[in-house]
């Protein structure tokens, strides 16, 4: 046994061009092109063949206008981009073996060991997408003994999608004993069987079961727009946001409405020490994902077969096991405290923030339901989507801003500190995974302790704790673009301006290892 070490590799180019142009006093029109594609490779450890490349990135085009007008100023924004997201495989298929003489690099030495090998073939993937956005924020008004700040706006987009699997890929599972990988009728399988003495003391293994990810292509356009209602009400020291935000979209057809209120007290009217607070609604409105993941089902197939002599089956179409419910909108509560003290020149902040993730969407069959399928188009072991998933986060953040720039040589640098850290918890996987043990709620066990399934904390790795380091230098001297290249921070960004220039340099320490190379 031996082992193989490679490196993973990322690189995103980003190329920034902007212009403004000042057509009068009240009205400024901004352009704006960015180009940043993105070239990575990637592999599992401990699986061989299982480098793959990825391409990623696009153009993005801005059109923005501010007009500074007597009654509001109104902002609009006009954008269009095209994103991408292919993937090259080592290899086209996915297998778990058992681990043998021939397949020897897996982990363990028990009976039970598996080794694994492979990828999910080549595909292609892009993404058009057309925006609008309107913004007004309307002139102060004093009204019963308060000042009164309206803001109101709107948005709509409009998303074209294309995915096209380029290559057959199958997922192969459940080895089964053999001694030949000739058939009765002389034919050889050579892509899922093998010779080799197993650790369980088989001569040899075959597959007996499969997931297959069939060539095709699929598109669809998505249509979504939004509006907002706030106010910003003055009375002395205190200030208070309440608001509004409405949404809706061609596909899940539902409107919602998202409350938002937020306050802040100048504690000594001053403003050297305030005291915030706010409560809001976010809703989630994954909707390209759901599209997606549904033209994804159609080319999928799950397949069996009894031997070596029989041909593969198909057991189920993925299409007809997935029924998309009536769903809900997922959405996120939220609860916001915070405290802002200015002291010797410094400006700290520290702020809580309590969200909690409610009607998530999550997978899982009919058969745990208690629902089994008595449409004859469903598979018996069909699966759904519900909204019975949630989640918790708790984050706290403390910043600290230097209140004046230091000066070098004509040069103007300011900068800030921050530490984040973040408790999280999830009762249910994301949607696209089918883990039923989410409604049995069985006990675990956890870091050495026994708990609820729905108690372990969430398992999209967050980093529990991070710290920022963030410098903005005022260079006097005109620049008309500016452009970036690069894979890891420190990074350097250029912002066109109409006599200066702004470079910031942000480096960031996380919790954790991040690792370029790895054994497999």
């Amino acid at each position: 046994m031996g082992f193989h070490e490679e490196k993973q590799q990322r690189r995103i180019d980003n190329y920034f061009l902007k212009s403004v142009w000042k057509a009068s006093d009240q009205l400024t029109v901004e352009t704006s092109v960015t180009h940043a594609p993105e070239e990575s490779h990637y592999f599992r450890a401990n699986v061989a063949n299982s480098g793959y490349d990825n391409k990623a990135g696009g153009t993005q085009v801005n059109l923005r206008t501010v007009w500074d007008g007597d009654l509001a100023r109104v902002e609009q924004n006009l954008a269009w981009s095209g994103q991408e997201q292919s993937r090259q495989s080592d290899s086209a298929d996915y297998w778990t073996w058992r681990k043998s003489a021939t397949k020897d690099w897996g982990i363990g030495n028990k009976a039970t060991s598996n080794t694994l090998e492979g990828g999910w073939g080549d595909i292609e993937q892009q993404q058009r997408t057309w925006q609008y956005k309107l913004n007004a924020d309307w002139r102060s008004v004093d009204w019963l003994g308060m000042t009164h700040r309206p803001q109101t706006g709107l948005e709509f987009s409009r998303q074209y999608v294309r995915y096209e699997r380029l290559t057959d890929s199958s997922t192969y599972v459940t080895p089964a004993a053999t001694t030949t990988c000739t058939n009765g009728a002389g034919v050889t399988d050579s892509v899922a069987c093998n010779i080799g003495q197993t650790l369980n003391g088989w001569a040899g293994q075959y597959m007996k079961s499969r997931t297959r990810y069939a060539t095709g292509e699929f598109d669809f356009t998505t249509t979504s727009w939004g509006s907002w209602l706030q106010d910003e009400i003055t009375l002395g020291q205190l200030t208070l946001r309440p608001g509004v935000r409405v949404d809706s979209d061609d596909y899940m057809d539902k409107t919602t409405w998202a409350p938002r209120f937020s306050l802040e007290y100048d504690l000594f009217g001053d403003r050297t020490t305030l005291l915030n607070a706010g409560v809001n609604r976010y809703y989630g409105r994954s909707v390209s994902s759901w599209q997606l993941q549904d033209g994804r089902n159609r080319l999928r197939f799950n397949e069996t077969r009894d031997s070596l002599d029989k041909p593969w089956v198909v057991k189920s179409n993925a299409a007809n096991q997935v029924r998309f419910n009536q769903l809900d909108i997922p959405y996120d509560d939220e609860l916001m405290l915070g405290v802002v003290q200015q002291w010797a020149g410094v400006e700290y902040a520290l702020k809580y923030v309590n969200r909690k993730g409610r009607d998530q969407v999550v997978q899982v069959s009919g058969k745990t339901l208690g629902e089994p399928s008595t449409d004859p188009t469903l598979a018996s072991n069909y699966t759904t989507y519900t909204n019975d998933g949630k989640s918790e986060t708790d984050t706290y953040t403390l910043t600290v801003t230097p209140l004046q720039r230091w000066t070098l040589l004509g040069t103007q640098t300011g900068g800030q500190l921050a530490l984040n850290w973040t408790d999280s918890k999830a009762s249910a996987p994301t949607y696209v995974a089918a883990e039923n043990l989410y409604y049995q709620n069985s006990v675990i066990q956890y870091q050495g302790s026994f708990i609820n399934y729905d108690d372990r904390p969430a398992s999209n790795f967050n980093r529990p704790w991070t710290a920022r380091l963030t410098t903005i230098t005022e260079i006097p001297r005109p620049i008309c673009s500016g452009a970036t290249s690069g894979a890891t921070a420190p990074a350097t960004s250029a912002l066109a301006t109409r006599g200066a220039m702004w470079t910031t340099w942000a480096p960031r320490w996380m919790s954790g290892r991040n690792r370029n190379s790895r054994r497999r």
